[in-house]
Formats: structure tokens, C-alpha cells, sequence
């Protein structure tokens, strides 16, 4: 995971999706964002907080600070935004739920004695690597959030 910062102008935002209901926020996702120093944000995902915000400094061509997460599968996330001189905005990002931990601990030791039956030891070592990675994503975003001085938490 990569956390980079884009400042200047929101020039083009391409299609949107509408926002997924069925998560505990609505996210919206942008098929890229054309920032006014040319950078590109590809599949940029929104949380509907931040979202509003976003929307808000391109309509009045404002000068924003974006704080985004790239992810390797190419899809980018905001996780803060500054616009103009106001103050910045994050996302809320709760503690990873202890279950998802033990699950990863399990899948660790469940993984390492089944694999010598016909390698299904290595599917569940794999899948708890994912999981892994996901968890220490989750925690990465969590510590930079945290880390931003005086954050408004949306």
C-alpha cells in the first residue's frame, strides 16, 4: 500500500458510480480524477463525507489537498482532503475487529498442518496472507489518519 498526496485544482473527474448502499457508509467510486499539475487518479473511491467535499471543491474550483491510498489492483481511496484554507477532513477508520485477527492467527496454524494433505494447507495459507494484508492496510490508514493534526473525523 501507498499513501500520496495530490495538491492543486480538480480539474476533470470522469463517470461516477453511485454510491453502494448496501456498505455501512455509501461509497462512490470515480473512474479518475485530473488533477490541474496533470497528475491522474485512477478508480478513486469516496466515502459519502468526503465525497461531499470532493464534489464541493471541483464545483468551486478550489484548491484541495487530497490524500489518497493506492492500492496495487490500481484503485485509489480518499482517505482525507483539505479544501482551500479550511481544515482538514477524514475518514473515520475504526479498530479491525478482533475476529478478523483470529481468524488470521487460525488460518496460520490450520494452514501450516494441511499442507501436506494434498497442498489445501497452501489455499488457507495464502487466503490468510490476504487477509494479513488487508489487516495491516486497515491499520496503516488507521495510524495516518491519527496522525493528522487536528482532523475533522467524517
Amino acid at each position: 500500500m501507498k499513501l500520496k498526496v495530490f495538491k492543486g485544482k480538480i480539474k476533470a473527474m470522469g463517470e461516477s458510480s453511485a454510491p453502494v448502499a448496501t456498505m455501512p457508509v455509501p461509497i462512490t467510486t470515480y473512474s479518475y480524477i485530473k488533477m490541474s499539475d496533470g497528475q491522474r487518479i485512477d478508480k478513486l473511491v469516496a466515502e459519502a463525507g468526503l465525497n461531499d467535499k470532493l464534489k464541493g471543491a471541483a464545483l468551486a474550483d478550489q484548491d484541495v489537498e487530497l490524500h489518497v491510498v493506492l492500492h496495487a489492483g490500481g484503485t485509489a481511496g480518499l482517505i482525507a482532503i483539505k479544501v482551500g484554507d479550511a481544515g482538514i477532513f477524514a475518514t473515520k477508520s475504526t479498530e479491525v475487529p478482533a475476529s478478523k485477527r483470529k481468524w488470521k492467527k487460525a488460518g496460520l496454524i490450520i494452514g501450516v498442518l494441511l499442507v501436506p494433505l494434498m497442498g489445501v494447507g497452501l489455499i488457507i495459507l495464502w487466503r490468510t496472507w490476504e487477509l494479513s494484508k488487508a489487516i495491516a492496510s486497515h491499520d496503516e490508514v488507521r495510524d495516518y489518519v491519527a496522525s493528522l493534526p487536528n482532523a475533522t473525523l467524517i
